[in-house]
C-alpha cells in the first residue's frame, strides 16, 4: 500500500547496486561496523544519475535482478540487513536508562518521560525548531552532534589505515560500472572519514551517558543508521517511529528491534517486508495526538473574515507536495475550471518543498493562498473537505471528521518522489473520491452543493478509511510511555534482536 511489494526498475537498480556495494567493501570497517552500512542514504543520492540512465535498460535490469534474486522487498531486506555481532549487554551496566531521541521528539519526552534520563541529540533544523519552542524540563539534556563530532580526532594511523584499505578494495573493483570510477573513490574516502568520526562520537554517547533506549523516526541517515548498527552491537534496544508517512526508500534497509506504526495497514505493509509481527507494535502517531489537542482552532467565521470567504461557501483545502512542478500545475488547472458559480472556496497551502508559481491563480475570486506558517490544524478545523495527492494531512484531516479528496493526475517518475505507487496510497486505503480529470472535480462539487447528504457521506468514508489506517485509542504518548518504560526496566518478557533480556530491576 506505501510502495509495491514486488520491485520494480528503479528498485532493482537502487538496492542490487546497494548490495554491490555492502558486498564489494564490507572489508571497510571501523569499530566493528561496517562503514558501507552508514552510508546508505548518501550513496542512494551518488547513484541517482546511474539509476535514472540505466531504469530504461531492461537487460541490464534484468541481469542485476538474477543475480542477486531480488524479487520483493522482502528479498531486500533479508540481503541488505546485515549488521555488527551482539559485543555486550550494556543494559546489564548499573543505572543504563537514559532514554535517547531526536531533538524534533522533545514535545513527546515532555510529555511521556518527565522522571526519566532524557538526552535529546540535535543535527537538523527541525531538531533546533523543537528546541526553540519547548521548555525542557531538568530531567532533560542536550547533545549537539555537530559539537561532538568536533571533539572527535582520527588518528594519523586511522586515517592512513581507512585510506589503504580503500585503495586496495577500490583496485580489486576497478572493472565495476561504478566502483571502478575516480570520483567514487574520492566520494568514498570523504564519506568513510566523517562516518569513522561519527561512529566514534556516538559509541562515546551511548557509553558515557548510559543510553539504555533508542528512538528515532528513520534509519536511513548517517547517524541513525551507526545509532541502529551500536544499538545491535550492544544489545539495545532501538524503536523504529515514523512520524511522517514513509515509503520503501526511507525504510530500507532497517535493523530495529521495534517498530511502532500507525495502524493496521502500515503493520501489514512492514509484515510484507520480512519485518517480524512480533517486533510491530500498533501505537497511533504522537505528533497528530499532540497537534490536535494542543492546537486552539479560530471560528468559522473569524477565519472567513481573515480571509474575505462567504459564509456560505464549503471549504475546500489542497496541501501541496514536493512533487514535479506539473503535478502542481495540472491540479491548479483543474481549480481554475471551477466556475466562481459553485459556492465553494479553494484554499492552497504550500508545501515549502513544492516547486511552482502560483501568481496566476491570484486573480480567480475563489482561490486564496493561505500562509504556509498557519498552523495545519487551525486550517484543518475550518475546512469541508482536504484535498491532496498523498500527503498525511488527509489522514489528519480524516481524524478531524473532514471528508477528503484524493487527488491522481499523472505523476512523472521521479527518483525520490514518485518511483512507487506510494502515491495511490490514499487511493487503495478508500480515504475518499478519486480525483483524476476536471471533470471529476466539477462533478464532485456538483454533488456536494447540490446534495446535502454527500458531505456527511464523506466523513463517514474518512472515517473508515481511518479505522485501518491510524489507530487513535488509547491514546500513542501513554503507549509510547508505558511500552519505552518497560524497556528500561529491562522486563524479561521483552526480546530484543532474538535475544531474551535477562530482568535486572537495578539496571
Amino acid at each position: 500500500m506505501y510502495g509495491d511489494d514486488r520491485l520494480n526498475n528503479h528498485y532493482i537498480l537502487r538496492y542490487g547496486l546497494t548490495h554491490e556495494f555492502f558486498q564489494a567493501f564490507h572489508q571497510l570497517t571501523h569499530s566493528d561496523i561496517e562503514i558501507p552500512l552508514t552510508l546508505v542514504r548518501y550513496f542512494h543520492i551518488w547513484i541517482k544519475p546511474f539509476v535514472n540512465a540505466q531504469r530504461t535498460n531492461d537487460q541490464y535490469v534484468q541481469k542485476l535482478q538474477k543475480k542477486h534474486r531480488f524479487n520483493t522487498m522482502k528479498d531486500v531486506q533479508k540481503a541488505l540487513s546485515r549488521g555488527p555481532e551482539w559485543k555486550q549487554s550494556l543494559p546489564q551496566v548499573p543505572q543504563r536508562k537514559a532514554i535517547l531521541m531526536p531533538a524534533m521528539f522533545a514535545p513527546l519526552a515532555l510529555e511521556c518521560f518527565h522522571d526519566e534520563n532524557v538526552i535529546l541529540h540535535v543535527l537538523s533544523n527541525q531538531d533546533r525548531h523543537a528546541l526553540n519552542i519547548c521548555s525542557l524540563m531538568e530531567n532533560m539534556s542536550v547533545y549537539d552532534i555537530v559539537k561532538g563530532l568536533g571533539q572527535v580526532h582520527l588518528s594519523s594511523k586511522t586515517r592512513a589505515e581507512l585510506k589503504a584499505r580503500i585503495e586496495k578494495l577500490v583496485i580489486q573493483n576497478s572493472d565495476h560500472e561504478l566502483f571502478g570510477r575516480p570520483d567514487f573513490k574520492m566520494w568514498l574516502l570523504a564519506h568513510s572519514f566523517r562516518s569513522a568520526k561519527m561512529i566514534d562520537a556516538l559509541d562515546q554517547l551511548i557509553r558515557q551517558l548510559r543510553i539504555g533506549v533508542i528512538l528515532d523516526q528513520v534509519e536511513i541517515t548517517m547517524t541513525t543508521s551507526i545509532l541502529s548498527l551500536l544499538a545491535r552491537k550492544y544489545g539495545l534496544p532501538f524503536i523504529n517511529m515514523p512520524q511522517v508517512l514513509i515509503t520503501d526508500r526511507s525504510l530500507i534497509p532497517t535493523r530495529a528491534s521495534h517498530y511502532y506504526v500507525w495502524g493496521e495497514n502500515y503493520k501489514k505493509w512492514f509484515q510484507k517486508r520480512g519485518i517480524p509481527s512480533s517486533k510491530i507494535k500498533v501505537i497511533g502517531n504522537w505528533k497528530f495526538e499532540l497537534a490536535k489537542r494542543n492546537s486552539q482552532a479560530m471560528s468559522r467565521s473569524e477565519f472567513g473574515s481573515r480571509f474575505g470567504i462567504p459564509d456560505t461557501h464549503h471549504i475546500l483545502t489542497y496541501t501541496t507536495q514536493p512533487l514535479s512542478s506539473q503535478v502542481n500545475q495540472r491540479v491548479m488547472e483543474w481549480i481554475k475550471q471551477i466556475s466562481p458559480s459553485f459556492s465553494v472556496t479553494f484554499l492552497i497551502r504550500q508545501h515549502p518543498g513544492a516547486s511552482y508559481d502560483y501568481s496566476s491563480a491570484l486573480r480567480f475570486p475563489n482561490i486564496v493562498f493561505v500562509p504556509s506558517t498557519l498552523n495545519l490544524y487551525h486550517l484543518l478545523a475550518i475546512t469541508d473537505i482536504l484535498m491532496t495527492v498523498s500527503s498525511n494531512t488527509a489522514i489528519e484531516a480524516a481524524m478531524l471528521g473532514k471528508g477528503v479528496f484524493v487527488l491522481q493526475p499523472p505523476i512523472q517518475y521521479d527518483y525520490e518522489f514518485n518511483n512507487n505507487d506510494f502515491n495511490h496510497h490514499l487511493v487503495k486505503a478508500g480515504a475518499g473520491p478519486s480525483i483524476t480529470s476536471p471533470t471529476d472535480m466539477k462533478d464532485n462539487l456538483e454533488r456536494l452543493t447540490t446534495d446535502k447528504t454527500y458531505l456527511a457521506c464523506l466523513q463517514k468514508q474518512g472515517k473508515r478509511f481511518l479505522q485501518k489506517t491510524l489507530q487513535t485509542n488509547p491514546p500513542p504518548s501513554i503507549q509510547i510511555k508505558n511500552l519505552v518504560k518497560r524497556l528500561i526496566c529491562n522486563d524479561s518478557s521483552v526480546k530484543k534482536w532474538g535475544i531474551e533480556v535477562c530482568t535486572d530491576k537495578k539496571g
